[in-house]
């Protein structure tokens, strides 16, 4: 084939080259996207487990602090809505960055993750 007619057909030959690039870059960018997805999904259940200890910690606390008698339910509500205001907000929650205090002025730094600190408290608990 020459002229015109091979034109044409080396365009398909690279058209069609050029598609088959274009599909496996889609099919490359979709399992990119699947992954980080998966992250996501992995570092919310994370983060719910991580709530949920913190959560059983904290309430295990205030239940022994209040059977214990070293304070009452008035007490606890009373504080908590006393430092509900100490981040600016009464809205009923803390706003983690305003309440965490930097590493440097701490006579220890915070862990990095509260599994972290809660692993620390457990081991210390059974230690």
């Amino acid at each position: 084939m020459s002229g015109v007619g091979a034109g044409i057909e080396v365009s398909k030959y690279f058209a069609a080259r050029h598609r088959e690039s274009m599909e496996r870059k889609l099919r490359r960018m979709r399992r990119q996207a699947n992954n980080s997805t998966n992250e996501l999904v992995d570092r919310v259940e994370q983060l719910e487990d991580d709530f949920g200890r913190a959560l059983l910690l904290l309430i295990t606390l205030a239940d022994l602090c209040v059977q214990k008698g070293v304070l009452t339910r008035k007490e606890i509500a009373d504080m908590a809505e006393q430092l509900d205001l100490s981040d600016g907000t009464a809205d009923g929650k803390l706003d983690p960055e305003v309440m965490r205090p930097p590493a440097e002025s701490a006579s220890e730094p915070w862990p990095v993750t509260p599994k972290e600190h809660l692993r620390k408290l457990e081991e210390e608990a059974d230690g």
